[in-house]
């Protein structure tokens, strides 16, 4: 709060026009705070939270095939030294263990890579494509 703020409010007394304008101008700044990966903000019952992301659950995975009924065939990828990828041991299919594309998107082609977060019921991967353009 600015030095002008603290001053105009005082136990008892009305609050003028020009301080509720100023705490609104505040409200509108704060309600367009965003924040970037690795950091999220979570809504809780104490008001928003600043936190580092839980990685655990997420893993690069390159798409095999699928995209029917938004279910696609995966293999994990893991960062070679030289900057390229190489395919890990876990694997989904269409049928088990899917990936899923959060928006309902059928056309993810084949061979992009992801990160993916392990769902909640631990039945499939969920992960977000975004082409660029």
């Amino acid at each position: 709060m600015s030095k002008e703020l603290s001053e105009e409010i005082h136990p008892g007394s009305p609050i003028k026009a020009s301080v509720w304008e100023e705490i609104r101008r505040i409200a509108v700044r704060f309600s367009k705070f965003s924040v970037s990966y690795p950091l999220e903000l979570v809504n809780t019952k104490g008001g928003m939270s600043l936190r580092m992301r839980d990685r655990s659950e997420e893993i690069w995975i390159k798409i095999t095939s699928g995209g029917t009924s938004g279910k696609y065939a995966w293999t994990q990828q893991l960062p070679a030294a030289d900057g390229t990828w190489t395919d890990g041991e876990t694997t989904g299919t269409t049928t088990t263990l899917p990936a899923i594309e959060v928006n309902g998107n059928t056309s993810v082609p084949t061979n992009t890579r992801v990160l993916a977060r392990m769902d909640p019921d631990r039945t499939t991967y969920r992960f977000v494509y975004s082409k660029c353009s």
